[in-house]
């Protein structure tokens, strides 16, 4: 399996995303789970260095925007109506506990994966 397919054909579903009463989740069957995890994770740590970030679904033209304003990181997308809104520290903490969630998940149905170079690399400092 290469880094490809780990992040982008593996682990498919849907993400329930809900913030400040504004739902962003994926209904469409095919989101990579561990690569959108670990992109939630990077983005969590790029909010608080640069204030900005940008998530790109990869086998769309969906986007999701991450703005910080006054410690606030501010959501908004090209699929949902509206903005949500949550505190950067409780964000941050959110995609820490995602990633680990994944994580447990696939670990528990695919043990060998924590051999697997290609994942280890890709958790790299969350490893």
């Amino acid at each position: 399996m290469s880094d490809v397919q780990l992040r982008y054909d593996c682990f498919l579903g849907d993400v329930r995303f809900v913030l400040g009463g504004v739902n962003f989740s994926t209904d469409w069957g095919w989101i990579p789970i561990f690569d959108f995890a670990l992109s939630f994770r990077l983005i969590g740590e790029a909010l608080v260095r640069e204030g900005s970030a940008v998530f790109e679904f990869t086998d769309s033209d969906h986007v999701i925007e991450f703005n910080v304003q006054d410690e606030r990181v501010v959501v908004r997308t090209n699929y949902a109506i509206g903005q949500g809104v949550v505190e950067l520290s409780e964000f941050s903490r959110a995609t820490v506990e995602f990633l680990s969630r994944v994580r447990t998940r696939i670990e528990g149905e695919f043990p060998d994966l924590r051999e697997n170079v290609h994942y280890r690399t890709a958790l790299g400092q969350f490893w």
